[in-house]
């Protein structure tokens, strides 16, 4: 608010009385000291004269106008004045809030971040780049208030064993942050029913295969029991031949002896014949 102090002061002309105090006389007097004197009361009994016993009407207007002037310059100050602290405690409040504004970012942008980087150090291979959210703060700066990490959660193919290991470090990068979100909580959750799924194929494959290895252990033993059947045969068939070998020698060295007694193939044995087939 714009307030005006300066006015100004009528010139008065001086009564010819010399005893009656003149608007010159006044207003010097009114500058000197800065204080405006009373209107002198006159005698109810003297003449009502306008030029000798009772001050002029423009002089008496223009002190009520300076007295009133004065007055209003006198509350315009004071309120300046009151208004002054009142300003400088809203600018100081001001410069408190911003402040305070400013410390609340920078606390929520480490926590972002850190947020996400231990989301990214345990995550490892499985987890993309960390993206974040910002607002510029009073002083310009530009404050990370949310975050996200991408993780890949899906099954490694054709490998139980490797799923469940990948489901386990997924895991564990959901839960790695301080405070884990809701969010965090969710993943970690898919990760533990995608190791579980990943356990439930092993366990089918492991089956499978023990069903497979005792299926051909099954028809080893078989096979070595053939062979052994066979062997056995073979040997009974051996023995069988070795006793009819043995039987048809027999029966030749009592014919070749009978010979000998008769003198039949005395010459033949001399010359090495061979009577065994």
């Amino acid at each position: 608010m714009q307030v005006n102090n300066s006015f100004s002061i009528n010139n008065i002309t001086p009564p010819v009385i010399a005893p009656v105090k003149t608007a010159e006389s006044i207003e010097k007097e009114r500058v000197q000291t800065s204080v405006f004197l009373p209107v002198e009361e006159l005698n109810s009994t003297a003449p009502r004269t306008a030029t000798q016993n009772q001050p002029n009407v423009a002089e008496q207007q223009s002190l009520d106008r300076d007295q009133a002037l004065q007055a209003r310059n006198l509350r315009v100050n004071q309120d300046q004045q009151q208004d002054q602290p009142n300003s400088q405690d809203t600018s100081q409040q001001e410069q408190q809030q911003e402040q305070q504004e400013i410390q609340q970012l920078a606390q929520r942008d480490q926590e972002v971040k850190a947020h996400e980087q231990a989301h990214q150090a345990v995550g490892g291979q499985f987890a993309g780049a960390a993206q974040f959210q910002f607002i510029r703060g009073p002083n310009g700066v530009p404050y990370a208030v949310s975050g996200e990490v991408s993780i890949d959660i899906s099954p490694v193919p054709g490998s139980p064993e490797a799923t469940i290991a990948k489901a386990q470090q997924i895991r564990r990068a959901a839960l790695a942050p301080a405070e884990p979100s809701a969010q965090d909580r969710i993943v970690a959750a898919k990760a533990s029913q995608l190791e579980l799924q990943a356990r439930q194929a092993l366990a089918s494959t492991q089956e499978k295969q023990l069903t497979t290895n005792q299926e051909q252990r099954s028809t080893l033993v078989k096979e070595e029991n053939k062979e052994k059947e066979e062997d056995k045969k073979e040997e009974s068939d051996d023995d069988a031949n070795r006793a009819q070998l043995a039987e048809r020698n027999r029966r030749n060295l009592s014919v070749y002896e009978q010979f000998i007694e008769l003198g039949l193939i005395k010459s033949q044995v001399d010359k090495g014949i061979d009577l065994s087939t």
